[in-house]
């Protein structure tokens, strides 16, 4: 696989698991001054669990070519299948702008003020923002080479050559293994952080 979309796509996923672990630590002054926000704030964010969830799938699906691969798996793998479900499950950075600029920043002004915080969280969804051009780029670019792998790796199942196919799957999950292990940690961060923001919607006062 390409080092450099591996590289690219590590430091990415690596960016935006921290930019989610800072935003926990921001999330018990949040539920102070709960807001309908929390909410959106869910939506926008499930755009990067999204994102997540699709790439893990794939490589899920292009592991199972070391055991007996279903009839479902050797389809999805042929013709580009895998890549496609990635790129059609990809998040949108858009997504995540609308949602702060309409919902997030008068709240998140309300509680922080022009504080140090305040200009923390801001730059946190800059990053967010950023997503298709970093993050969801990158994880796009590294389905396609993992359906490249699979597009090469295919004519051994056919052929038998079991050995040879199980030594070039773990290669290429050996490879992909870093990145992974990032989009792992997003995954248990943006859990934590839903956690918070459920707790911060049920603190909402009712309305009278």
């Amino acid at each position: 696989m390409d080092p450099t979309i591996l590289g690219n796509a590590k430091v990415a996923a690596s960016l935006i698991a921290d930019s989610v672990k800072s935003l926990v630590g921001l999330a018990a002054k949040l539920r102070k001054q709960p807001d309908d926000a929390a909410i959106h704030m869910q939506r926008a964010l499930a755009e990067i669990g999204r994102t997540c969830q699709v790439m893990d799938d794939a490589i899920v699906s292009f592991a199972e070519l070391i055991d007996d691969p279903s009839v479902g798996t050797i389809v999805r793998l042929r013709g580009g299948g895998l890549a496609k479900h990635v790129s059609d499950g990809l998040g949108h950075c858009h997504v995540v702008k609308n949602v702060y600029d309409r919902f997030l920043d008068k709240w998140f002004a309300r509680v922080f003020g022009n504080a140090n915080d305040y200009i923390q969280i801001k730059s946190i969804f800059d990053i967010f923002e950023r997503g298709d051009k970093d993050l969801f780029y990158w994880i796009g670019k590294l389905a396609v080479e993992l359906q490249n792998e699979a597009t090469e790796i295919l004519p051994l199942l056919r052929a038998g050559k079991s050995d040879l196919l199980r030594s070039r799957v773990w290669q290429v999950l050996d490879e992909i293994a870093p990145v992974q292990v990032e989009m792992n940690r997003i995954t248990a961060e943006l859990m934590s952080l839903k956690a918070e923001l459920i707790a911060t919607t049920r603190a909402i006062p009712p309305r009278p």
